[in-house]
């Protein structure tokens, strides 16, 4: 059974997050676009963004992390060599049983690994969230058309 170690207790935690983080596929990112450098990310960590982040840990290996932001929002990421091992449903459960519900899950419309994923768990859909970053203005008739 895994570990759920808080990320300011173990050492080294800011260069394994940044790995993971460098690990993972642009298109699950919501938050950034681009990867930060490590000083940008270490003064995001040390500047502890989240009311509850953890590391997961089995076996003495470091496997992935969660986090639960102060809107109640989970974030998760296993590294690849171990997705399909069921840390991310221990991760889930763990936060879950530490802070109740309910929990939100933000998920890329492009990661629909992840919408299964949270689907499986009984999470459902509750809305879509739309950003104007100065791309495309779009040419719809709007709420009435």
């Amino acid at each position: 059974m895994p570990l759920f170690l808080d990320v300011y207790d173990v050492t080294g935690s800011d260069k394994f997050l940044f790995y993971l983080l460098a690990e993972r596929e642009n298109y699950m990112n919501i938050s950034h676009k681009g990867m930060p450098t490590f000083d940008e990310h270490y003064t995001f960590v040390q500047s502890k963004p989240y009311e509850d982040w953890r590391i997961i840990e089995d076996g003495g290996i470091l496997r992935g992390s969660v986090y639960l932001t102060h809107n109640r929002e989970v974030g998760i990421h296993i590294l690849k060599a171990y997705c399909g091992m069921g840390y991310g449903k221990e991760a889930i459960d763990f936060m879950e049983k530490k802070h109740g519900l309910p929990i939100y899950a933000n998920i890329s419309v492009n990661n629909p690994g992840s919408m299964a994923f949270f689907d499986k768990r009984g999470y459902r859909r509750l809305q879509e969230t739309w950003i104007k970053d100065g791309g495309d203005s779009g040419s719809g008739d709007g709420p009435c058309g």
